[in-house]
């Protein structure tokens, strides 16, 4: 473990169900080895399906539950599953076969919240150079899609989508959403507040006029709708200031967070809001951090709590896929090999005895997508069948972990 590094920050105002045949299927490795103090506290599993089976299928929470999304060819597949974790009708819409990004997707309200998914894409523009962002609105409860709305055209984007970063997050009430993104180049970050039929709520608002932006998201923050990134002065700087911007639902900036990075190029964080300030996991080609702000002193402290020597080098680091609350610690998620591990972090980045491993039948899983949801973290990941995708015994989970 590493000694732990201060530096200042910037504040600017501006169907719980655990089977015994599924716990049966535990990786034997979990035998023998400490208890972990975090528990699977609900478990659902869904059958196969179009959507179901996607490797890659991703968790968005709103306020009576959450969407699964993904896409499928040409296809974004989606399904609402409420707050009892009952999944919904399945929902298919076409995607322009021309599209060069995206989707991208976010939940926001036409008559009640989150009763529609907005789906973003990018296709290129009548003169074939530049790249058009468009949101085309789907109702949850079956009915047809509305008109596809172009939110912006980015100038040069279809030539090279790769310098773009984009994002959709929703709200914390299902009320709006929003879409931010940002091009290599152009000096800025902006946002739109969005509509359940996909219209702006305002004007596009410049977040940030910097020389270089990545790891552009939505995290678990403070506000309705917390918009994070990596802030660089100039193309060269390698210790990035980490951003986040908390925006209002009517569309403007409440307050902005920055801090400065003492760490050589990190990884794209994790995020969420704690009672104190925030907190932050990331990792490096060294190891993985756990970093906390505390908006009472100003200070940010971080600690590497896992070297990835121990996980046998750079290139064999698993890679991170939840953060969440864990009492006074942090829940931590690693996407293994063939399993999904919950590690349990204090803020001084020791770890707690034990780890919790999700439940496969064979150790072939998709993607884990996390998001928390008050003291829980609940993960979202295909879990394949003994022959792959197409056997009989393919499934999605969708499951809560809770440390005490």
């Amino acid at each position: 473990m590493s000694r732990a590094d201060g530096f200042d920050a910037t504040i600017r105002i501006g169907t719980f169900a655990v089977v015994a045949a599924m716990l049966a299927t535990l990786p034997a490795c979990q035998i023998n080895t400490p208890a972990s103090t975090c528990q699977l506290t609900a478990v659902s599993a869904f059958p196969a399906s179009p959507l179901m089976s996607l490797r890659d299928a991703q968790l968005l929470r709103v306020p009576d539950g959450f969407f699964i999304a993904g896409v499928d060819g040409d296809t974004a597949r989606f399904v609402h599953v409420d707050g009892q974790r009952k999944a919904g009708a399945e929902r298919g819409v076409p995607l322009p076969a021309t599209r060069k990004l995206g989707p991208w997707f976010a939940a926001a309200a036409r008559t009640a919240s989150s009763d529609t998914l907005l789906v973003g894409y990018g296709i290129p523009a009548a003169n074939a150079a530049d790249l058009d962002i468009t949101v085309l609105p789907v109702p949850a409860d079956g009915s047809a899609p509305g008109p596809p709305v172009l939110l912006a055209t980015i100038a040069g984007g279809a030539k090279d989508p790769t310098l773009l970063s984009l994002a959709m997050g929703t709200s914390r009430t299902g009320q709006r959403a929003s879409l931010a993104w940002t091009a290599a180049g152009s000096g800025k970050l902006t946002a739109v507040i969005l509509r359940g039929d996909g219209q702006r709520v305002a004007d596009p608002l410049v977040v940030d006029s910097v020389g270089r932006v990545n790891c552009v998201g939505f995290v678990p923050g403070k506000s309705s709708l917390s918009l994070a990134y990596y802030r660089y002065q100039n193309d060269t700087e390698t210790k990035p200031e980490w951003v986040v911007a908390e925006l209002a639902d009517a569309g403007n900036v409440e307050a902005t967070l920055a801090m400065r990075f003492i760490t050589e190029s990190p990884g794209c964080p994790l995020a969420l809001a704690t009672d104190p300030g925030y907190a932050l996991a990331w990792q490096t080609p060294g190891g993985t951090s756990i970093g906390t702000y505390r908006a009472a002193s100003n200070r940010f402290l971080d600690f590497v709590f896992v070297n990835s020597v121990e996980f046998g080098g750079p290139n064999l680091q698993p890679p991170l896929s939840g953060l969440g609350l864990a009492g006074a610690d942090f829940a931590v998620v690693f996407s293994r090999a063939s399993a999904g591990e919950v590690w349990r972090v204090a803020e001084d980045g020791s770890r707690q005895p034990g780890t919790l491993l999700f439940p496969s039948q064979s150790g072939s899983m998709g993607d884990i997508s996390s998001w928390p949801v008050g003291d829980s973290l609940f993960s979202t990941y295909v879990d394949y069948g003994p022959t792959g995708p197409t056997s009989l015994l393919t499934q999605r989970y969708l499951i809560g972990t809770t440390c005490f």
